[in-house]
């Protein structure tokens, strides 16, 4: 079974977390696609992203306090919905449950303040995916 490849997005509130979120899944043998790591300024934004979420096994989306209102979301939620990718919340303790994710048949969520728990959670999570495939 080769290691399973993660989408990460995250608001800019959240970059500290989720840098530490995907230092975790490193850790934990799960190749991670992380913007800060991965685009560079001469790329299309948007190509590089659909790019990058067809090649990932799942897509993780950190949600602090205003992570859903952001355009640059919507369209990722929607590409990784349209390649049938699972969406994996991660919910910071401090955020409300989006209603808007609620309707995806392929979620599994996270609600945690703690980088490492989260990555366990996930690491499990695409464990389990990786098996029923």
């Amino acid at each position: 079974m080769s290691n399973p490849k993660v989408f990460i997005s995250y608001g800019t509130e959240d970059r500290s977390w989720a840098k530490s979120f995907a230092e975790a899944l490193s850790r934990r043998s799960v190749d991670v696609w992380f913007d800060i790591y991965e685009l560079s300024p001469s790329q299309n934004i948007q190509t590089a992203l659909i790019d990058a979420l067809k090649k990932s096994d799942i897509y993780a989306v950190v949600i602090g306090k205003r992570r859903l209102a952001s355009p640059d979301v919507m369209f990722e939620i929607g590409v990784a919905a349209a390649t049938g990718r699972p969406v994996i919340p991660i919910i910071l303790q401090e955020a409300a449950t989006p209603d808007l994710l609620s309707g995806f048949a392929h979620i599994h969520t996270v609600r945690t303040d703690d980088p490492e728990h989260a990555a366990d959670e996930l690491k499990r999570v695409a464990d389990d995916i990786a098996r029923k495939a």
